[in-house]
């Protein structure tokens, strides 16, 4: 079947061999069940976005048990794109927004109770307190895996210019989300 098919962008094309072949194909939501919180005046995923994409994104150290546990790994055109209806990336106006609406150490007040690397003898969980439990997912940089356990990245909708976006970062070892711009 592999000589039968044809990828290129996000897209596929199946020619059907001369014998009789069944293709069955599963597609679910980018929400897919995950709940969701308020937080200052939007509703907020409580679960990272794990949508397959032929290019674009890909799992932590290329093993599927990362994407199962933090969601995938999107560059900025994919993060725009692969929500469905109803959801979109936030920009960085409304992370800002967010942000302040958690108040003083918003990332310990974002992260979740488990997963993060220790720093010292200080934990690097946070408390929750939002239901938001940010996860330490890592990043991609370079076609190399990095991070996992102590950074967590998040897009925002916002260019900085033609070759970079805004997005937010939370760590192990602070208790802020920093605001940072890298290219797309």
């Amino acid at each position: 079947y592999k000589a039968s098919l044809k990828t290129q962008n996000d897209s596929a094309r199946f020619t059907m061999p001369a014998d009789s072949v069944t293709v069955e194909a599963m597609f679910r939501s980018c929400f897919d069940g995950a709940e969701s919180v308020v937080i200052g005046n939007l509703r907020w995923m409580t679960k990272n976005l794990n949508v397959w994409t032929l290019s674009g994104s890909s799992c932590y150290g290329g093993k599927n048990k990362n994407c199962k546990a933090y969601g995938r790994l999107d560059n900025f055109e994919t993060a725009k794109k692969v929500c469905s209806s109803g959801w979109r990336l936030p920009t960085d106006e409304e992370w800002s927004a967010m942000v302040s609406a958690v108040g003083d150490n918003a990332a310990a007040k974002l992260k979740a109770h488990i997963g993060w690397a220790a720093d010292g003898d200080d934990s690097g969980n946070g408390s929750d307190d939002f239901g938001f439990a940010a996860l330490p997912s890592g990043l991609i940089y370079q076609d190399s895996s990095m991070y996992v356990g102590h950074h967590a990245y998040f897009w925002t909708a916002t260019e900085k210019d033609a070759d970079a976006a805004w997005f937010r970062s939370v760590s192990y070892d602070n208790d802020d989300v920093y605001r940072y711009f890298n290219l797309k």
